[in-house]
């Protein structure tokens, strides 16, 4: 495949664009977010909800999704949830969630996984196809260095009683 998977797959240009801009984040560059606040700030409404709906291969992951795996500021992740509230519920190919990603990822703000769990409060008790919860993501990612607001947002319900498929082990 080229550069661009979703221009492979003949997706408008537009939406193969941004697919782009969140597949290459650089956390490197000075503003890693700047394509994608432009794009969200400049796109169409409808082209921007379209974008945000497509699960690409080959693992299914949303823009969202993506965008979580890398650290996405509170902002970004407030306008795509606020422009399709129904994206934070989406599951990717592995059974993750957005808070799944946001919780493995280390470099999540506190506020953001709040505002993933708030959203879709049921995210915190869900396993992916391993049966690991977003806290077993957290925990295996800072290990004790966990901050407290994760901990206690992750742990909502049952969540540190989720055993993971595999080993059958307990988040904490």
């Amino acid at each position: 495949m080229s550069t661009s998977i979703m221009a492979d797959l003949n997706y408008p240009p537009e939406l193969a664009q941004f697919y782009e801009y969140c597949r290459t984040i650089n956390l490197s560059t000075p503003d890693p977010w700047k394509h994608i606040r432009q794009w969200l700030s400049e796109t169409s409404k409808s082209t921007v909800e379209q974008a945000l709906l497509v699960q690409s291969p080959p693992h299914n992951e949303t823009p969202l999704h993506l965008i979580c795996q890398h650290g996405g500021p509170y902002d970004i992740i407030d306008r795509i949830i606020k422009a399709v509230p129904l994206s934070v519920q989406m599951i990717d190919a592995k059974g993750r969630t957005p808070l799944h990603c946001a919780a493995g990822c280390g470099e999540s703000e506190d506020r953001v996984l709040q505002y993933l769990a708030e959203e879709y409060p049921i995210a915190t008790q869900t396993g992916d196809k391993e049966g690991d919860v977003p806290l077993h993501f957290a925990l295996r990612e800072k290990g004790p260095e966990i901050s407290t607001v994760c901990a206690r947002v992750l742990s909502v319900g049952h969540a540190n009683s989720c055993k993971d498929a595999n080993m059958g082990m307990l988040p904490m």
